[in-house]
């Protein structure tokens, strides 16, 4: 058995329907052999799918095993319980294909994938939504050369050589600190990386409420999605400076995190940005959490 939490849920309902899809003929119901089964919706920005959130299904041998499973999937409270049940030979068999399909689900085959997504509270833990792809391009957002040469660099160009940095012994995360006035394209730059990185890379747009006590969990998860880009807003709300006893915890997470400590995430790209970097902590704004700082031009027209 097995315990699916939030952002796993739906991706590995997903997989199940299309296993499902796979072989029509597979025997399934409800929660018990009379009943239906029941359906839940699984929402990809504008793409709609049903996941079955409450089912018995009965495999025969040679469909998603060798040996003949009784699949039971129930969801309550925000957790997706899923049971397979086997023959006492078929165990292992069991085992292995309830391992495969969460790690498909959470890993390789996650539809978190490559899109870009919105990290918020959810009942047991981070919720991803599916946001559709954003529009902005470069050309229409008017920044100094020396801002997109940096962005270039420390985003483009990590993600390009991440396998180099790898073999060479080298870490693969960066962090990129954009600060600036609100109004000073902040945010719109972040849109346009996002844009120009998307299907190699997952990005994600943290806003600093939800960052506060996710932050351990989100860069965990990232670890399956990967390589990834995390934009990370208002950060001078979520790490103010250490004496200020309410940012305490959210700053201590942040810089186990980002130094690695909390999770053994690679090739992850941080941006974040903040209206005030003299408000983040100096342990945050050190070298070797973010690699580079740039400062918008005040009074800069988006």
């Amino acid at each position: 058995s097995a315990d699916v939490r939030e952002p796993h849920i739906k991706p590995v309902l997903r997989l199940i329907a299309a296993q499902l899809a796979e072989h029509p003929d597979v025997e399934f119901s409800g929660g018990k052999p009379s009943s239906p089964p029941r359906w839940d919706r699984f929402v990809l920005a504008d793409q709609v799918e049903p996941v079955p959130s409450w089912a018995m299904i009965y495999w025969d041998a040679g469909t998603v095993s060798e040996a003949p499973l009784v699949m039971q999937t129930w969801q309550q409270h925000g957790v997706q319980t899923i049971l397979v049940f086997s023959r006492a030979d078929d165990h292992e068999a069991a085992k292995a294909f309830l391992d495969q399909l969460i790690t498909q689900a959470t890993g390789p085959r996650s539809p978190y994938r490559g899109r870009l997504l919105k990290a918020a509270w959810g009942g047991s833990g981070v919720l991803l939504d599916v946001l559709p792809d954003p529009t902005e391009h470069r050309e229409r957002l008017i920044l100094p050369a020396a801002v997109w040469d940096a962005l270039d660099l420390n985003v483009h160009r990590m993600f390009s050589r991440m396998d180099a940095f790898r073999t060479a012994g080298l870490g693969s995360n960066r962090g990129v600190l954009l600060a600036g006035p609100p109004g000073t394209g902040k945010t719109a730059a972040c849109k346009v990386l996002a844009r120009e990185v998307l299907g190699g890379v997952t990005a994600i747009f943290v806003d600093s409420k939800t960052g506060q006590g996710l932050l351990p969990q989100l860069y965990s998860e990232i670890s399956g999605m990967a390589p990834a880009l995390v934009l990370l807003e208002d950060l001078d709300l979520l790490v103010g400076a250490r004496h200020d006893g309410s940012a305490r915890y959210a700053l201590f997470d942040f810089l186990t995190v980002l130094d690695g400590l909390m999770t053994q995430h690679q090739d992850v790209v941080t941006v974040a940005t903040t209206n005030d970097p003299e408000a983040v902590d100096a342990g945050v704004r050190r070298a070797a959490r973010f690699d580079r700082a740039d400062r918008m031009p005040d009074g800069q027209p988006v």
